[in-house]
């Protein structure tokens, strides 16, 4: 590891969002999600116990990873794991509120010399889809990723059941 980085691992402790900074809302990450891999900012996702949009495919690995359990973070990874550090992220992604994310209070605003302020900025600026159809954002985003082949058809399930879940928007 490098001097002044931090490590962490794929599964934050709970306790790691600081009591005045929420954790993002599990439906305003999801429809972040299924809007940002609309744009081309997420480049895959998972469907794993771990929610995780992958925000570069090379090096460093940078990508972004929640659950139910889990709040909303940024990671980044380089080879080997010579250097590996998270953010959490806290704020709010959806029509009402804006999109307002930023990393929690005390979180390291670099990791491995990536600036993860940057990338909560970029993250705001994703276009958020609408709901269609009677459908909701969350869910006809990932519809919307499906007929333009930017997922697979077991991605678009995996997404829109965790939309039905939460009841989102």
């Amino acid at each position: 590891m490098l001097a002044g980085t931090a490590f962490a691992t794929d599964r934050p402790a709970k306790d790691t969002q600081a009591e005045d900074s929420p954790p993002v809302p599990v439906c305003d990450a999801l429809t972040l999600y299924g809007s940002a891999v609309n744009s081309g900012l997420c480049k895959r996702l998972s469907t794993s116990e771990l929610w995780v949009c992958e925000l570069t495919q090379n090096n460093p690995d940078i990508h972004m990873t929640f659950n139910k359990e889990f709040g909303l973070h940024l990671t980044v990874r380089l080879p080997k794991r010579s250097c590996e550090g998270k953010s959490e992220l806290t704020g709010n992604w959806n029509e009402r509120d804006g999109h307002t994310l930023k990393l929690a209070k005390g979180q390291l605003p670099k990791a491995c010399e990536v600036n993860l302020q940057n990338y909560a900025a970029r993250l705001n600026a994703t276009t958020r889809l609408n709901g269609a159809g009677g459908y909701s954002a969350c869910m006809t985003a990932f519809q919307t990723a499906r007929s333009r082949d930017r997922i697979s058809g077991q991605e678009e399930s995996f997404y829109i059941d965790l939309c039905k879940q939460n009841n989102c928007p």
